[in-house]
């Protein structure tokens, strides 16, 4: 154990580790060890390597267990002895040991008196381990983008946590960073289980469209692994602001800032998994939101164009044997919901798994991963009636933490994020017929609204997609008090009940907010003054408000 009352520094120009900086093994062993500090925790590999350099040092790495690993004779224990074969992290935590008053449930902490934990490394940096591969990155095999050989041991990481303290807390470098493990090439066998992060994650290079690995809030990069590696029971917890993600990107104080953030493949789960053999994901979840800077050959499973190399469960999976199962993801991200980018020849094997709508207007990848409302029954944010305690960055958040624990801990660190139920209507342009109802007479009158019509997603060249084409209508009350009435095939009211009338109707042409204004000129008031000489002016001066009836 490493522990400090106060500040902890611990600094490398190589490669950091809270417990071990550098190691050369096909046998290394870390178990029941703790990094823990009062008040500040630094771990830091300040050096790098260039992409060209054939030195024979080791790249930058930092690690809040582990800097660096890669192969050869030599065995590091510390606790309980390991099996001397491949890397083994087990039972470990890094965290800030913050006063009872800070660090119980329901209390709420945003570090703002100075309290951090800083992860940064030059190439690689994770809340436990920097960099695992067959040779060293910035070496004559490999270079500083991380694309090295691989590792020849089992990887396992389990029951390992790595929590912070508030607004200043990061894990940083300019190739790939995470919350947990930063950069993994094995050719054996991946097994993490059980372990979760909850801190901000960016990264170093402020170049747009830099080259990199992956940006996660557990995993950076997952380059190569065995025939038979699974993650399981993980969860990333994401920081909010009075309830709600902050979409701000260019500093590291900001209380609910993008939680993940990079100029490459930025995951609220993971970043990138490359590598062609079998990986399962099973159980788990993340409520980080992910921002990436690059736009560079983004594309979604349909080859479709997506706003960023970002997704709020994983950013881009090149794997065509990968499997996600009864997963889900709540983050904000201006990339794409649940899978940013598919690059491999099949998209990846879902079932079971779930977005939280509400939260999102970007659009859905992937077969079977479905959006779900607050409360929805059967889902992960139904209900729960086995109640989980928080420990929360977020003062403004009440209560239990509201959704499943896909993991087998008792206790979730981070925030969460409860939006509005609304009928959600998924599409870049589409039309609405609506209708608004009066219930009961002038002293009693209350109103719903119902609506019918169609959207569709815009594709390059001016055209919207079939596939995307759909028609929507209304399907459930909008009010909590309401009944709808009997509902006829387009979802308006069939039979209204004696004192019930039709107050408005009309048609809402809507417009996606990602649409660019100048596109869409209707001609009145040259002079500029106004941003009603836009269709989205205009939706915005009067329709909207019927929209918002609409959507709740």
């Amino acid at each position: 154990m490493v522990t400090a009352d106060t500040a902890l520094n611990l600094k490398a120009d190589q490669a950091a580790g809270g417990i071990v900086g550098h190691a050369a093994s096909t046998g290394t062993s870390i178990r029941y060890s703790k990094v823990l500090s009062g008040k500040t925790l630094t771990i830091a590999a300040n050096s790098d390597s260039s992409s060209n350099s054939t030195s024979s040092t080791i790249g930058s790495a930092a690690g809040g267990i582990l800097g660096s690993q890669i192969g050869s004779q030599i065995e590091r224990k510390t606790g309980t002895a390991g099996t001397g074969t491949g890397l083994s992290i087990e039972n470990c935590a890094v965290s800030i040991t913050r006063k009872e008053s800070s660090t119980s449930a329901n209390s709420g902490s945003t570090g703002n008196d100075g309290e951090s934990l800083k992860i940064i490394g030059g190439s690689f940096a994770g809340g436990v381990l920097g960099y695992c591969a067959g040779s060293k990155p910035g070496s004559s095999t490999g270079n500083a983008s991380g694309i090295n050989s691989s590792y020849t041991g089992a990887v396992k990481i389990n029951d390992c946590n790595v929590f912070g303290v508030g607004n200043l807390d990061l894990v940083s470098a300019k190739d790939a960073a995470a919350g947990l493990a930063a950069y993994i090439s094995t050719s054996g066998n991946l097994d993490v289980e059980n372990s979760a992060a909850s801190v901000y994650v960016a990264d170093s290079d402020a170049q747009a469209n830099a080259v990199s690995d992956g940006f996660g809030g557990l995993i950076g990069c997952l380059n190569s692994t065995g025939s038979n590696s699974t993650i399981s029971k993980c969860y990333v917890g994401g920081r909010t602001a009075e309830g709600k993600y902050k979409e701000s990107i260019n500093d590291d104080a900001t209380q609910g800032r993008y939680n993940i953030r990079g100029n490459g493949y930025v995951g609220g789960f993971i970043g990138q998994i490359a590598g062609s053999n079998s990986l399962k994901i099973e159980n788990c979840f993340t409520t980080a939101s992910a921002y990436s800077g690059s736009t560079a050959n983004a594309t979604d499973g349909n080859g479709a164009g997506t706003n960023a190399q970002a997704g709020n469960f994983i950013a881009n999976s090149a794997n065509s044997n990968l499997s996600v199962t009864s997963c889900y993801a709540t983050g904000l991200t201006n990339g794409t919901v649940f899978v940013g980018e598919n690059s491999s020849s099949s998209f990846p094997k879902t079932e079971n798994n779930y977005y939280l709508s509400g939260v999102n207007k970007a659009k859905l990848t992937g077969a079977n991963v479905k959006g779900a409302k607050v409360g929805e029954a059967g889902t992960p944010f139904a209900e729960q009636t086995a109640k989980v305690k928080p420990n929360k960055y977020d003062a403004s958040l009440k209560g239990d933490y509201p959704y499943q624990m896909t993991s087998g801990q008792s206790v979730y660190y981070g925030d969460w994020v409860v939006p509005k139920n609304t009928q959600e209507i998924d599409g870049s342009f589409g039309i609405l017929y609506y209708e608004i109802v009066q219930h009961g007479d002038k002293a009693n009158a209350t109103k719903s609204a119902y609506y019918h019509g169609f959207v569709g997603n815009a594709v390059p060249g001016g055209n919207v997609s079939n596939d995307s084409y759909k028609e929507i209508s209304t399907r459930t009350p909008l009010s909590d008090t309401l009944s709808p009435g009997e509902l006829n095939d387009h979802g308006l009211l069939a039979a209204p009940e004696g004192g019930e009338y039709v107050t408005e109707d009309g048609y809402i042409l809507l417009v996606s907010d990602e649409c660019q204004d100048e596109l869409f000129r209707i001609g009145w008031e040259e002079d500029g003054g106004s941003d009603r000489n836009t269709i989205k002016g205009l939706i915005n001066d009067r329709i909207l408000i019927q929209y918002d009836a609409i959507t709740g």
